[in-house]
């Protein structure tokens, strides 16, 4: 977490050790989910510039994927189009050779819950107001056993149990 006014070292979060390939020439990188209720964007706001995608269904989250391929990009070969449904996104070429491709699916929904908290504690001088802010999203992330991470976002709700 950095402090806001406050210049971080540099402008990594974390660093990444790349993962070894799933099959040969061919890397998945990340994963990012993003859960059926936290898409809560309007249809009047869309904006064209953008690649939008469906909102996922009831218990399920819309994961895009991102590979590192070492060939170039073909957009009829994707990966996974086929065996796993998915949809492409978008690709770009690296200046080093090879490309990324962001691909999409909709997939089981990840249920992140935190334990209860007897007595909440609060990141310098905040309190539980700051955690009430209408539209509020926090980004988790954390590595998959196959070493690509994952990102997930969701809306913050605040239950008490009193």
């Amino acid at each position: 977490m950095f402090e806001a006014g406050v210049t971080p070292p540099d402008r990594f979060a974390g660093v990444w050790a790349r993962p070894a390939p799933i099959i040969e020439g061919m890397t998945l990188a990340c994963r990012i989910h993003t859960p059926w209720y936290a898409a809560t964007i309007q249809e009047h706001s869309l904006d064209a510039r953008v690649t939008w995608l469906s909102p996922a269904p009831p218990d399920h989250s819309v994961e895009v994927a991102l590979f590192l391929s070492q060939r170039t990009r073909e957009l009829e070969d994707w990966p996974w189009r086929t065996s796993m449904m998915m949809e492409a996104v978008g690709s770009f070429e690296l200046n080093g050779g090879g490309c990324v491709w962001a691909v999409a699916h909709h997939c089981p929904a990840i249920h992140q819950k935190l334990p209860p908290i007897s007595a909440a504690r609060y990141f310098r001088g905040k309190a539980e107001k700051d955690m009430l802010i209408p539209g509020a999203r926090v980004m988790m992330w954390g590595r998959h056993g196959d070493g690509s991470i994952i990102i997930q976002e969701v809306p913050v709700i605040v239950a008490k149990t009193d």
